[in-house]
C-alpha cells in the first residue's frame, strides 16, 4: 500500500550518475536515501549534492545489500533508475543488435519488487521505445510487462521533451511508470504540467558572457575556445560536409546534450563568436565556414571564431541549477552532464508520484 500518515515519501536512484534525477525528485519534495552507480568520480558528485552514493554494480546487489549499506534500513517508496543508453541510442555501436546492457532495466524492477516499493520509474533515450529485445518485444513493452509482474499494477510509458519542462534543450526521453495500486483502487493519472511554447527556454537565457568564458576556462583547466588551427579544421570539413559544423541557434533550445566533452564531435553544436569573444548569431557564422557570402554582404557580420560550451552553461543547457557541483576532471563533468536526467523533467515526474502516493 502506499505509504500513509503524511510522511516523506522516499526514493533511491540506481545507476544515478551525478544525480540529475535525484535533484529533481528533491526538488518535487521526496526525500533522497541515495544512490548507486558503479562510476567512481560520479559517486563522488553525487554524495556532494545528496549525501550517501554506494559505489556498486547494480545486477550483483540484492535488496538487504540495498537496505544495509545505502539506506540504513528505510524502505524506499520509489525506485528510479537511468540504465545507460550506448546500446540503445541509434548513434551506437551495437544500435541494431541485441546486448546484454539492454536489459539493465531489469534491475531497477528487480530491486524495486524485492524491497517492496511503491512505485518504480525506468528512464531511457526515446529509442527505448522501439528497439527490440530477443523476443520481439520493444525495450519499454518489456520493461511495462516486468513491471506488472512484479506488483505494479498501474504502469505507463511517458514520451517526454525536457523542452516542454523550462530546460533549453530539445531532449526526448522515455519514462516508464509502475505504481503498485490496492485492488480497490482506481489507477492513478499522472498529470504533468507542459509548458506553451511562450515559456519555453533559450539558449540565449543561459550563455556566458567572454569574461565569464575566461573565468571558467581557469576554473575547470579546460579552454573551451577553438584556436586557429581547430577553426580552419572545423572549416575545412564544412567545406566537405556542409552539415558537418552545426552552430547554436541563441534562440532556440539547444540541441540534445552528448556525454563527452563536446567538441570532440564535430556534429555538435558549437558557439559562434565574434571579435570581443562574445557568442553571436549563428547566421554570421557563415564567415567561418565558408558558407553562403550572400549572408554576410546583408550586414549580418562576421564571425571570427567558435567555441564549445562551458562546463557551466552545459549543465543550464540540461537543467542543472547553479549551485549544483561536478567533481572530477573536465571531461568527466561533461560525461556526467551529458550523461544524466534532465533535473525538471525529474521534478515533472516527481510531483506527480506524490499526488499518486
Amino acid at each position: 500500500m502506499p505509504p500513509r500518515g503524511g510522511r516523506d515519501v522516499t526514493f533511491v536512484d540506481l545507476f544515478c550518475g551525478a544525480g540529475g534525477f535525484s535533484r529533481g525528485m528533491r526538488d518535487a519534495g521526496l526525500t533522497c536515501l541515495g544512490g548507486v552507480d558503479f562510476d567512481a568520480t560520479a559517486c563522488e558528485t553525487y554524495a556532494k549534492n545528496h549525501g550517501l552514493a554506494l559505489e556498486a554494480d547494480a545486477r550483483e546487489l540484492t535488496a538487504a545489500a540495498l537496505l544495509a549499506r545505502l539506506t540504513g534500513g528505510v524502505r524506499p517508496d520509489v525506485i528510479v533508475a537511468s540504465p545507460p543508453c550506448q546500446s540503445i541510442s541509434a548513434c551506437g555501436a551495437s544500435a541494431d543488435r541485441v546486448v546484454e546492457a539492454d536489459a539493465l532495466w531489469r534491475e531497477a524492477v528487480r530491486l524495486a519488487r524485492d524491497v517492496g516499493a511503491h512505485a518504480v520509474v525506468v528512464e531511457n533515450v526515446s529509442r527505448f521505445a522501439t528497439k527490440r529485445d530477443a523476443r520481439g518485444r520493444t525495450l519499454a513493452s518489456a520493461t511495462e510487462s516486468a513491471m506488472r509482474a512484479a506488483g505494479f499494477s498501474s504502469v505507463t510509458t511517458l514520451h517526454l521533451d525536457a523542452a516542454d519542462f523550462g530546460v533549453p534543450q530539445r531532449r526526448r526521453r522515455a519514462f516508464v511508470v509502475g505504481v503498485r495500486v490496492a485492488a480497490a483502487a482506481s489507477p492513478p493519472r499522472l498529470r504533468l504540467v507542459i509548458l506553451g511554447d511562450s515559456q519555453k527556454r533559450t539558449v540565449a537565457d543561459i550563455i556566458m558572457s567572454a569574461a565569464e568564458v575566461e573565468a571558467s576556462v581557469e576554473r575547470h583547466a579546460y579552454d573551451v575556445r577553438m584556436s586557429a588551427a581547430k577553426c580552419a579544421y572545423y572549416r575545412a570539413r564544412a567545406a566537405a560536409r556542409p552539415d558537418y559544423v552545426r552552430f547554436v541557434d541563441l534562440k532556440k533550445p539547444a540541441l540534445t546534450m552528448r556525454a563527452g566533452y563536446l567538441k570532440s564531435r564535430g556534429s555538435e553544436a558549437l558557439v559562434a563568436t565574434d571579435a570581443a569573444g562574445e557568442a553571436c548569431d549563428p547566421a554570421a557564422a557563415f564567415a567561418a565556414v565558408g558558407g553562403n557570402s550572400k549572408q554576410t554582404k546583408r550586414g549580418r557580420g562576421r564571425a571570427v571564431g567558435m567555441r564549445m560550451f562551458t562546463v557551466e552553461e552545459a549543465a543550464a543547457i540540461q537543467g542543472f541549477p547553479s549551485d549544483f557541483v561536478f567533481l572530477g576532471c573536465a571531461g568527466a563533468k561533461y560525461r556526467q552532464i551529458g550523461n544524466a536526467v534532465a533535473p525538471p523533467v525529474a521534478a515533472a515526474i516527481g510531483r506527480a508520484l506524490v499526488k499518486c502516493l
